[in-house]
């Protein structure tokens, strides 16, 4: 484990409540509504593509949904071919190619159980199932799963491609990414599993592009792992909590619960099912690009937690501008500021444009994301920030303690 970086020391500013706080908050509100309508807008032309997906991709032409028995089996391979990005050599990937490629992926992953006790019998029924993959497989073996399944669990055993089982424990999680360590030692596995087993190859997002074939392999009904094949058909950046996120949308049903994990046509893992989707509105299966969530993965196979902020932001356009009447040239405006978050007590406001954090100018919320890797849990981040006053923006430093999220 790397040493933790120095915490640097900063001196806070007292800060004075400006008056024309109550218009920022208005136009805050004013960007919110606007933003709900594009949502809705995007909503009515998803559900187009999606029409349009299914249509592209029949019965005939792709792989049928399938529960895959831990130990698999071998079963005929269909040869007919899926609509999709051709791979470099210019050749589609077949459905028989598809199975063959998710059932080498399996061995990378695993199924959770979350009990609220250790199971005393066959009887135990698990209260949570959720999907894993294995991100390290040498002396301890690190699982990659959402912290959601896993945070309240008094005891967690894994299930791994061969149906043997291993006992495991959180080693972090993290809240603002929902996402969480296993750690299992690699004792407790038998040399059979420890064969078997491999690490999952994680994927960058500049390749993907709309029409490229996909593969979703999870526990979204029972223990048993079930896979489903489709296309991308569409994808956003959307705005999280201290930055934002690549969604990817699909044309795959939604079979219960979101998790799991989706597999490009050359076997490696490029993200994450999306949890916090409207089941009411959506009922497809989107993922979140798995390298968005590189750092604080990184940390958490570490033991760290990431630190946080706690503030909603979109970037600087003419239209915020104009709505403010300020010509600020860069920055992210600050929509909301979660209650006692850091920047909440720091003194953060709705309204607030952050245009510098750590001395480094801020263009978009990636940029809040960019500078949060370089800091620890406990270190002093100084934000650069426009505030509205009754005579105009005036410029402040605030110091703001970084927590990691409860």
């Amino acid at each position: 484990m790397e040493d933790e970086k120095k915490d640097l020391q900063f001196v806070n500013e007292q800060i004075v409540k400006p008056s024309r706080a109550k218009r920022a908050k208005r136009i805050g509100k004013g960007i919110l509504s606007a933003a709900g309508g594009i949502f809705v807008l995007f909503g009515i032309l998803f559900v187009i593509l999606f029409s349009l997906g299914r249509v592209n991709l029949t019965e005939k032409e792709t792989p049928e949904p399938t529960y895959l028995t831990l130990v698999p089996k071998t079963t005929a391979q269909q040869e007919t071919t899926t609509r999709g990005k051709t791979d470099p050599a210019g050749k589609e990937l077949s459905a028989g190619q598809l199975k063959e490629l998710a059932q080498t992926v399996n061995r990378c992953l695993v199924t959770v159980r979350c009990y609220e006790k250790k199971p005393t019998g066959v009887d135990s029924k698990p209260l949570q199932i959720t999907s894993g993959a294995i991100v390290k497989e040498s002396n301890t073996i690190l699982i990659l799963t959402d912290y959601a399944s896993v945070k309240k669990a008094g005891y967690i055993d894994v299930v791994f491609s061969n149906s043997k089982t291993a006992a495991a424990r959180v080693k972090k999680g993290d809240t603002v990414t929902d996402t969480a360590i296993l750690t299992i030692p690699e004792a407790q596995l038998d040399d059979g599993t420890r064969v078997t087993i491999d690490e999952a190859k994680i994927s960058g997002l500049q390749g993907i592009q709309d029409g490229d074939q996909i593969i979703y392999i999870g526990n979204p009904i029972s223990e048993s792992r079930y896979i489903d094949y489709g296309m991308i058909t569409g994808s956003e950046i959307i705005p999280v909590m201290d930055g934002q996120r690549h969604v990817f949308y699909t044309n795959i049903a939604l079979a219960g619960e979101r998790n799991g994990f989706f597999i490009d046509r050359s076997g490696k893992l490029v993200g994450i099912a999306n949890r916090q989707a409207d089941t009411e509105q959506q009922k497809i299966i989107s993922f979140l690009g798995i390298t968005d969530l590189t750092d604080a993965v990184e940390r958490l196979s570490n033991g760290i937690a990431p630190p946080y902020m706690g503030i909603y932001g979109l970037q600087m356009t003419d239209a915020i501008r104009e709505s403010i009447e300020e010509n600020i040239e860069h920055g992210v405006y600050v929509m909301d500021v979660e209650t006692e978050s850091p920047a909440y007590v720091a003194g953060v406001r709705n309204g607030d444009i952050i245009v510098a954090m750590i001395g480094q100018d801020i263009y978009t919320p990636r940029d809040i994301m960019t500078a949060l890797q370089k800091l620890d849990e406990g270190d002093t981040m100084t934000l650069t920030v426009q505030r509205p006053e009754s005579d105009g923006y005036k410029e402040y430093e605030i110091s703001v303690i970084l927590e990691g999220k409860p």
